[in-house]
């Protein structure tokens, strides 16, 4: 056990008293602060179970995330410390203190640190994560076409926007990254999508940003793109880009602005969706709930994480047939489900946090076509998690969550679906 070289008899039993000395100063506006923007639940009071609780230093570092999490002002504090450090002291990573996770880059632009490099992982970690895809598609059963779809970082598709700080996070990383782009360029199975190439052609023939400059996601301009790709996947035939609709015009502060502590930087941004005149949805199903005249989630936070599934049928444009399964991250659950469902006669979307490896190998069996969706940086975690052991079957969870009666008009076959 460490223990702490600055510690009384006093400072015991202020520690313990805290809680209850405090409680007439501690900020419940500091503690919204920390749940509804740094995104976290406040730190717990240290918990005491022996007498030599008080004189370990771990107690004490808990004791101080405590006080820190509930001292009056957090908010201004941050904003104090995020002025300093970006109009006097040039810093370029930024955030709550101790907790950095925004790096700043050039022109106000914004970056997640973990996408410079750091979740990557190692030459051998990465060979193995691309290994075991091929080898689960080479030897599962499946009965579904698999189609990984990554999701470009923000620094391969605006390296010039790195500040040479944040560069010099990126550089030890760029061989794997590499790597798993190649991979991604090379035809085989599972089959893959070489998402960077369309980004790439859209960067040159449209000046609009395909990603938030301040966030930490694709434009929705930028998800029409990846949605092209993954379309252009599973059926060349299906992209009109002429039905690319301007939806709206929204104004909100984006998620790295208040990460990095920012709290005055309300911006516009565009809205698109795909509208195929001809298609209707016949049911949405949300979590196990038939919604009726509704193509999209309830307002509520993580409502587009959970499973929907829709029901289509068209009146003249095509539809992809069979039963679809869309595993994604948030690229898409922000903003591309109502647009992506378009396309399928049945398509059910689910955030890959709430599935596991059993659950996927389920669907793979079960389903007629499975898109796996995942930002870049993710690539190796997500292909290991997923493919690098069999896992006990999931029981079909996924078929269970969105699975509902449905009255719907007469199917081209004349029965009802599943």
């Amino acid at each position: 056990m460490r223990r702490s070289h600055h510690i009384s008899g006093v400072g015991a039993l202020l520690l313990l008293a805290a809680p209850i000395l405090g409680a007439a100063i501690w900020s419940e506006d500091s503690l919204d602060f920390v749940r509804q923007t740094e995104k976290r639940p406040p730190a717990a009071w240290p918990a005491f179970s022996a007498p030599g609780d008080l004189i370990d230093a771990d107690t004490w570092r808990q004791a101080d995330r405590a006080i820190g999490d509930r001292i009056p002002w957090r908010a201004a504090l941050v904003r104090t410390k995020v002025g300093i450090e970006t109009r006097v002291l040039g810093d370029r990573l930024l955030g709550v203190p101790g907790e950095e996770k925004v790096g700043l880059g050039r022109d106000g632009w914004l970056f997640y640190l973990d996408s410079l490099g750091a979740m990557t992982g190692d030459s051998e970690q990465v060979a193995r994560a691309l290994a075991a895809a091929e080898s689960a598609a080479a030897s599962e059963d499946w009965r579904a076409r698999l189609i990984l779809v990554p999701a470009p970082d923000k620094a391969s598709l605006y390296p010039e926007q790195l500040s040479r700080p944040l560069k010099r996070m990126l550089e030890p990383h760029a061989g794997n990254r590499g790597a798993i782009r190649d991979w991604f360029r090379q035809p085989g199975l599972p089959d893959r999508v070489d998402t960077w190439a369309y980004f790439k052609r859209a960067q040159a023939s449209s000046e609009k940003p395909l990603y938030e400059p301040t966030g930490s996601h694709h434009s929705s301009f930028g998800s029409m793109v990846l949605a092209h790709a993954m379309l252009d996947a599973i059926d060349p035939s299906l992209w009109e880009p002429n039905l690319i609709t301007h939806r709206a015009t929204v104004r909100y502060q984006s998620g790295l602005s208040t990460l990095a502590g920012f709290f005055d930087r309300i911006e516009s941004w565009e809205r698109f969706e795909i509208v195929r005149p001809g298609i209707e949805t016949e049911a949405f199903i949300h979590d196990g709930n038939l919604i009726p005249n509704a193509d999209r989630a309830p307002n509520g936070p993580g409502a587009n994480d959970l499973p929907a599934r829709y029901i289509n049928r068209s009146a003249g444009p095509p539809l992809v047939d069979g039963r679809t399964l869309i595993v994604h991250d948030s690229f898409i659950a922000g903003y591309l489900r109502p647009t992506l469902s378009r396309f399928f006669s049945d398509v059910t979307f689910i955030h890959y946090r709430l599935i596991t490896p059993g659950d996927l190998q389920d669907a793979l069996r079960d389903y007629d076509l499975v898109v796996l969706e995942f930002v870049e940086r993710s690539a190796r975690q997500t292909l290991q998690g997923f493919f690098s052991k069999r896992e006990p079957a999931g029981k079909d969870a996924i078929r269970r969550r969105v699975s509902l009666p449905v009255e719907r008009r007469a199917a081209p076959n004349g029965q009802p679906p599943p």
